[in-house]
């Protein structure tokens, strides 16, 4: 089975983690899951952008930790790598004016979430986080649910894993009471432990939490330089 391949695991501030950003190899192209703060530089280090024919961005949302080096991403494309390249996020309007104000100079587009793309079906589902916030569900060889942030646990998601239509449940998590995040509890109340290796964490605040998780019996999204 095709697993996410985690560039950070943490939260807005847990630095030491890297804020949370996973891609995916299909074929010859590179789908990517937010490019927050530091994950271009970590893209061009482990040198995964050279080999993608095209280079397909997903975004979540417009935190910075989601992406904060996504200009600059842009930016390296258009001067050195001059693949095909593609943002996807639902407000297009929104994100393209956002990047025009950080003084991207050059035509560009931001396109509408695909319902097919490099393999895959593509659903897009509105997320609660704050205005403008997505999770996606693939479909194809392997087939997930990427949460992005939010508060709650999408039952959409829950169900399909139960039933098999999706392998895997990639889910942000706290500890904290924040009313914008998933608090560990829902993820228990939704999750029963049979399942929970099959639901990876993200977006921790700290590694002792990651770990919580994972004495919970969950998957833990695992970054390696």
């Amino acid at each position: 089975m095709d697993e996410l391949v985690f560039l950070g695991n943490g939260s807005a501030f847990n630095y030491q983690a890297y804020n949370t950003a996973a891609y995916l190899i299909a074929g010859e192209d590179l789908i990517l899951f937010d490019c927050g703060e530091g994950i271009c530089n970590r893209l061009i280090k482990r040198g995964v952008l050279e080999n993608a024919r095209n280079i397909y961005v997903f975004i979540t949302h417009l935190h910075s930790d989601h992406i904060g080096s996504l200009e600059a991403l842009i930016y390296y494309n258009e001067k050195f790598l001059h693949k095909g390249f593609f943002i996807f996020y639902p407000r297009t309007a929104r994100l393209k004016r956002l990047l025009q104000l950080t003084g991207v100079d050059f035509p560009f587009e931001i396109y509408p979430v695909p319902k097919a793309l490099a393999g895959y079906e593509i659903g897009c589902v509105p997320q609660n986080h704050i205005p403008g916030s997505y999770g996606y569900f693939f479909y194809g060889s392997f087939s997930f649910f990427y949460s992005g942030d939010t508060c709650t646990v999408n039952a959409r998601a829950v169900a399909r894993l139960k039933s098999g239509k999706i392998d895997r449940v990639y889910h942000e998590a706290t500890c904290s009471s924040s009313p914008i995040h998933t608090h560990i509890d829902k993820l228990k109340a939704a999750f029963p432990p049979a399942l929970r290796d099959r639901v990876c964490l993200m977006h921790f605040d700290t590694p002792a939490f990651a770990e919580q998780c994972r004495a919970e019996g969950f998957a833990v999204a695992e970054v390696t330089e």
